[in-house]
């Protein structure tokens, strides 16, 4: 009889580490399903940014944006590089390569620092920049903005142009990078 209870005690054990085997089997499952899960719900978060003037809701998601943010950052972009006094081009030179990307920065910043020692030392200039279409490239991260530009020279009209200036950016870990403003006249 020892050796029966003996052989019962083994298959009781025996079935107890099946139990055991099943139940970690099945927590390593769920444990592989949620690693998954989460994954996908990081990568495809998207942040919903609403700012004021904006109309309608605007998404950044990884490397992409919605039109209506791409629009609103170049809405603020432009009036930076193209609308300014002698007083207020540097400032504003300086808010606008705040925007600029990491690898575009240096050339950037030389270039408006000219621009605002040009300007400064010329005496009462002003530029206003009349903003009269806004163009997204599809499937490029490109926009085109066209408009008129006028510069006056004490009080004076001096110049009256059409300007065209082609913005390429970049969306980087949700945040919007100028690449490169290209201006041309005449369209």
């Amino acid at each position: 009889m020892n050796f029966k209870n003996y052989q019962n005690a083994v298959s009781n054990v025996y079935a107890k580490n099946r139990l055991y085997k099943f139940g970690i089997l099945v927590a390593l499952v769920i444990v592989a399903i949620n690693t998954v899960i989460t994954t996908k719900a990081v990568n495809s978060r998207v942040t919903v940014i609403v700012p004021p003037g904006l109309t309608e809701k605007a998404e950044i998601q990884n490397e992409t944006a919605s039109d209506a943010y791409i629009k609103q950052m170049v809405r603020y972009i432009i009036p930076l590089r193209t609308t300014f006094t002698r007083l207020t081009a540097r400032s504003q030179f300086d808010e606008l390569l705040t925007i600029y990307a990491p690898e575009s920065y240096p050339e950037a910043k030389g270039i408006y620092y000219d621009l605002a020692d040009t300007i400064e030392n010329s005496g009462d200039v002003t530029s206003i920049y009349i903003l009269h279409k806004l163009e997204l490239y599809s499937n490029q991260p490109i926009v085109e903005v066209r408009g008129m530009r006028r510069l006056y020279i004490e009080d004076k009209k001096a110049e009256e142009v059409r300007m065209t200036y082609k913005i390429t950016y970049k969306i980087n870990g949700g945040t919007f990078y100028i690449v490169n403003i290209e201006e041309t006249t005449g369209r």
